[in-house]
């Protein structure tokens, strides 16, 4: 019984997946059992017009008292009918096989709307409370606590210097964890094919992008964590079909790479030209769908055009 609700479990994981190769396979099917149908039409349109020349030959005796024009039309609608009927017993298995195909990837397609559905939903709970906690510390500690507990600050030692730079002894700094960055998080290095071995070019190019990604932003009125991605050459992500930007909403209303975080050593280098390389942490705003509904979803309902970005760029918001 254990093993048996086990398996429906994962059969029910993978149905959108066992759904869509059953659709695909019943097409295919399909194909073939139309192109064996299609061998026996010449048949049944011969022996159809045979049938229709016999009445052709009765009617062409003149006898109308021994074959009436009632005869005639009586067995011209049979031979017609026989025959539609003898072409839809012949397609018959190709059209059920592929209504089969259809509906099961139909019926897979549904299951994975649903799905991302919850998906957003349950995140966008997620989201939520960590904003709604963030607050409650801000009104509490101050932005300077919210800022260490985000980022996960530690406390180091380095050499204190004088004037001249002598190490005259050792002094306990606040420095950020490596390992507090944010999950949206990534790092711009020589992997990545805009990166290069000048640092005032790196600068240069992420500056112009984060430019580039805030004018979009004001444009178009919001922005995805995944298209910023792509603009960046970094993979997308799952949550970056969710997450991003809105303006004029309840977030930053710009973007941010992090470039110029204060709270950041390593941010300050990279400015300073003494880095090649950084971590860009980007201030996303959140699940933003229903932030973008909120502010034209009404407008866009009644033009037709509401997310019309998501239908007319459909790669900017999948998971690669």
């Amino acid at each position: 019984m254990k093993n048996l609700s086990r398996g429906l479990l994962i059969v029910k994981k993978f149905s959108p997946e066992i759904l869509t190769g059953i659709g695909v396979v019943s097409m295919l099917a399909s194909t073939v059992l139309a192109s064996k149908a299609t061998l026996k039409v010449e048949s049944i349109i011969s022996e159809r017009d045979t049938n229709l020349n016999k009445v052709e030959t009765e009617v062409a005796k003149g006898d109308r008292e021994k074959y009436t024009e009632q005869d005639e039309k009586k067995d011209t609608l049979l031979i017609h009918t026989k025959s539609i009927a003898n072409l839809a017993k012949a397609y018959a298995p190709a059209i059920i096989t592929g209504t089969i195909g259809v509906t099961c990837i139909l019926s897979g397609f549904g299951i994975i709307k649903k799905r991302n559905i919850a998906l957003a939903g349950a995140y966008k709970i997620v989201s939520d409370s960590f904003a709604k906690y963030r607050g409650n510390v801000i009104a509490k500690y101050g932005k300077d606590v919210d800022i260490a507990l985000k980022n996960g600050t530690i406390m180091t030692k380095v050499d204190k210097l004088n004037k001249n730079g002598k190490v005259i002894g050792e002094e306990e700094v606040e420095i950020v964890d490596p390992n507090g960055y944010s999950m949206y998080a990534k790092m711009f290095d020589e992997s990545n094919r805009n990166w290069d071995k000048a640092p005032g070019y790196n600068k240069m190019f992420l500056q112009g992008q984060q430019n580039y990604c805030n004018d979009l932003l004001k444009l178009r009125g919001h922005l995805f964590l995944n298209e910023v991605y792509q603009m960046l050459d970094i993979p997308h992500t799952k949550e970056g079909a969710l997450v991003g930007w809105v303006n004029d909403g309840d977030g930053d209303s710009f973007i941010d790479f992090g470039l110029f975080d204060s709270e950041s050593a390593e941010a300050g280098h990279f400015v300073n030209e003494k880095e090649r390389s950084i971590i860009l942490d980007f201030n996303v705003d959140g699940v933003i769908y229903d932030l973008i509904w909120a502010r034209d979803g009404l407008n866009a309902v009644g033009s037709g055009c509401f997310n019309r970005d998501i239908l007319d760029y459909p790669e900017l918001y999948t998971y690669k």
